[in-house]
């Protein structure tokens, strides 16, 4: 894992993240080990602070550590355990760590390893099925109740379908507060109970069903 203090470490781009003014305790990749694992490290020494993150392809993400436990977490739109869902899959990029206790009054926290094992279960059943093509425009075919044995928020997946036809996979996601691979699932289990309507890019042309078998205000510590 390459993880070092304040200048030792120059894989990661400099001032990529860093603010002229904020100190710096510890920083690295995730090249070696995903972001889980970074996080499992810090949480096994008790370490509380401010993380900053950069996913290789640009997405930022910043948590807020107490004691090793997750109390806060931003990534795009997403906030607290969603947000966390989404970097703790990360394979690749670059964090920062300044190390403090908070001066703000948290909630209790999230585990990490509970997150952790959540998030790779996630992707995990997501890597089992084939997603709607990016470029599909969804509709919601009918409404009804609906069973969601995946746990991955499909009852907001549908609403939002029902208040936005003609949505991409990529809008749809960032009008909901679940995490992707959430979104992702739920758009399987839509398919699979052919409630899902997908069209592409053509107006009027519908794809074929497939059968199938993926601003929080943080306190400077």
């Amino acid at each position: 894992m390459r993880l070092a203090l304040d200048e030792e470490v120059r894989e990661i781009r400099p001032g990529a993240l860093r603010a002229p003014d904020r100190a710096v305790d510890l920083r690295g990749t995730f090249e070696d080990f995903r972001a889980s694992e970074v996080f499992d490290y810090l949480a096994q020494l008790g370490k509380s602070g401010r993380m900053t993150m950069l996913e290789r392809g640009g997405q930022p993400a910043t948590a807020m550590l107490l004691d090793g436990q997750i109390v806060a977490a931003e990534s795009g739109h997403l906030r607290d355990v969603e947000a966390a869902l989404t970097f703790l899959e990360w394979k690749a990029g670059w964090f920062e760590l300044e190390i403090g206790r908070p001066q703000a009054a948290y909630g209790e926290g999230w585990n990490v390893r509970i997150l952790a094992l959540e998030a790779a279960r996630l992707a995990d059943e997501l890597g089992r099925h084939q997603l709607p093509s990016p470029a599909s425009r969804l509709t919601l075919a009918a409404r009804g109740p609906l069973e969601d044995p995946l746990d991955c928020g499909l009852a907001e997946v549908a609403g939002a379908l029902e208040k936005a036809t003609g949505l991409t996979v990529e809008e749809l996601e960032g009008r909901i507060p679940l995490c992707a691979v959430k979104v992702r699932l739920a758009l399987v289990l839509l398919r699979e109970a052919g409630r899902l309507v997908e069209l592409d890019a053509h107006p009027g042309r519908r794809l074929a069903p497939a059968v199938l078998a993926p601003p929080l205000a943080l306190a400077t510590a």
